[in-house]
């Protein structure tokens, strides 16, 4: 070939073009290792990732969104979805209409919602248009676009938001609102003080026209159901035998007045507790736990288990089938309701002689087996945690509810002289410090002049349980503890609302609604300190 080259230069010349054009392709492409990303195609652009054979957002701050521009580019032949940044052909289909959600649109200075544009085609289909339309704001002073369909609130004042596609235009009216005080202001709401669905609403109209932002509603009392459960019999009390169906579901008008009303709604269940009263429960669909497995109820250091009479009959955290039924419920509770928070109370062992059940034994020598400093109070104090661990990791999958839990106190200072950590193994500054769970509710039922008392309750939770979560102080409604003397005329609640504003508490909740009810208290706080309205702090932690 070499000879024929020399003899022939034009053949040579055409020789080398061919060659060039052939590998300069492969000289210039970028080299880079094979990655998930190959799967996509086309390739992903600038700021994404490969996911599922689509290409999504690598970034989550700003707020994640695909760059249409990088998949396709014009979109020339119809509107891009902002979903999916696919084009989707208009053909000889037009857009007749757009707006724009939500709308109205409500935020405050420094808020910065994204705000969705969507179509409605000639043709009948609605498609989000929200990366192609032109957004734009008439008064750039209240409110501003700092990325496409992502308005700021700048001052308070009123304004408009425009998205439009050729001569087709959608808006929405703006209002730029004063920042509320952030504060949690919660009512603890017992299975005891409703029987119907007027009384569910009756309860969330007067917490509203009080001030507060959340009602903690009670929902399961001992092992039972005031809602609509795949695992549990609903609860006797509302019909006077366990597992009918009332024919009304208290959850879900709880949550549909919440909504109505502006008010968060918060699931209380009591978690240990099984039974109470001096008869078992009957047989019912499904079959109560009591009866299906006694086996989980805790026992005394005799192996005698938990008897029937006034208080409660609870099962023990230290089997595994406890902690996995508990877990189940609240995946149940979850999946079926929008709540917007698990509040766990008793959650908890029952008392110091609790539990020498089998199985915990067994599990507890295997424990010092392998480290012989474990002592049987640290490993029930172990066993708590785990549960509140393993159903926080299921309220994390659920973007905006908040895990919160009823809690004894850490340490001696009460007036009773009982601890949390002692006598009940519940180490909840633990959970805090290990972050999982979003809030403590300290039940700080004492007046502030009780010694020692409320504000030393108050200043220990806030400085040594709080560990960058939120910590709501629950204080009674007659400012009361065991044995303390009644006060129906607020003034005790005021003053312990006061302090732990003072002492910076992220929230108050108060115990319970029939003391507020039965001595008109919601007056009080109305015309005090919940005056001025507030939202519920956000869960920094939790944002991505």
């Amino acid at each position: 070939m070499d000879a024929t080259l020399r003899r022939a230069p034009g053949l040579r010349t055409l020789f080398f073009f061919l060659f060039a054009v052939t590998l300069f392709p492969l000289a210039c492409a970028p080299r880079r290792p094979v990655t998930p990303e190959d799967t996509c195609s086309p390739a992903c652009g600038k700021g994404q990732r490969c996911a599922g054979g689509r290409c999504v957002c690598a970034e989550t701050d700003p707020p994640c969104r695909v760059d249409c521009s990088e998949t396709d580019p014009g979109c020339t032949a119809g509107v891009q979805d902002a979903e999916s940044c696919a084009c989707v052909p208009l053909g000889r289909t037009r857009l007749t209409e757009i707006w724009i959600e939500p709308a109205p649109v409500v935020l405050t200075p420094g808020e910065f919602p994204f705000l969705r544009a969507l179509a409605r085609l000639d043709d009948g289909r609605q498609v989000d248009v929200s990366r192609s339309v032109d957004w734009s704001v008439g008064d750039l002073s209240v409110a501003s676009l700092t990325w496409p369909g992502r308005l700021e609130g700048v001052e308070v004042g009123r304004t408009t938001v425009f998205a439009a596609s050729g001569e087709v235009v959608g808006e929405a009216p703006v209002e730029v609102v004063p920042a509320a005080p952030v504060e949690l202001r919660g009512l603890w709401v017992t299975r005891w003080n409703y029987d119907s669905p007027a009384d569910v609403e009756r309860i969330f109209e007067q917490a509203a026209a009080a001030g507060f932002n959340a009602i903690f509603f009670q929902v399961r009392g001992t092992a039972d159901a005031y809602y609509d459960s795949s695992l549990e019999p609903w609860a006797e009390r509302l019909t006077g035998t366990l597992g009918e169906d009332p024919g009304w579901d208290p959850l879900a008008v709880a949550i549909e007045s919440g909504r109505r009303e502006g008010l968060e709604v918060h699931a209380w269940l009591n978690t240990v507790p099984a039974w109470s009263g001096a008869t078992p429960p009957a047989e019912s669909t499904p079959r109560h736990i009591y009866l299906a497995h006694p086996e989980w109820i805790m026992q005394d250091a005799s192996g005698t288990p938990m008897p029937l009479g006034d208080g409660y009959v609870c099962v023990s955290p230290g089997i595994p089938e406890v902690q996995d039924h508990i877990v189940a419920v609240v995946e149940d509770l979850l999946s079926k309701y929008a709540v917007d928070g698990i509040h766990l109370d008793y959650i908890r062992y029952y008392g110091p002689q609790y539990s020498h059940d089998p199985v915990s034994l067994a599990r507890y020598e295997a424990a010092r087996a392998a480290d012989p400093t474990t002592t049987f109070e640290d490993w029930q104090r172990d066993q708590v945690t785990e549960l509140v661990r393993r159903v926080y990791q299921r309220v994390r999958q659920h973007p905006g509810v908040r895990l919160t839990a009823a809690v004894w106190h850490n340490n001696d200072l009460d007036v009773t002289g009982s601890s949390g950590y002692r006598d009940y193994y519940q180490d909840s500054h633990r959970w805090t410090r290990e972050g999982i769970i979003d809030a403590i509710v300290p039940m700080t039922y004492f007046r502030l002049d009780s010694d020692p008392g409320f504000a030393a309750l108050v200043d220990d939770h806030l400085t040594n349980g709080r560990n960058g979560r939120h910590v709501y102080v629950g204080v009674h409604a007659y400012g009361r503890g065991r044995g303390a003397e009644v006060d129906t005329s607020g003034q005790a609640m005021l003053e312990n609302i006061a302090y732990a504003r003072q002492a910076g508490a992220d929230g108050i909740v108060v115990f319970a609604y029939p003391y507020l009810d039965e001595s008109g208290l919601f007056g009080v706080l109305a015309d005090g300190p919940f005056s001025e309205p507030a939202r519920p702090p956000g869960l920094p932690w939790r944002e991505p």
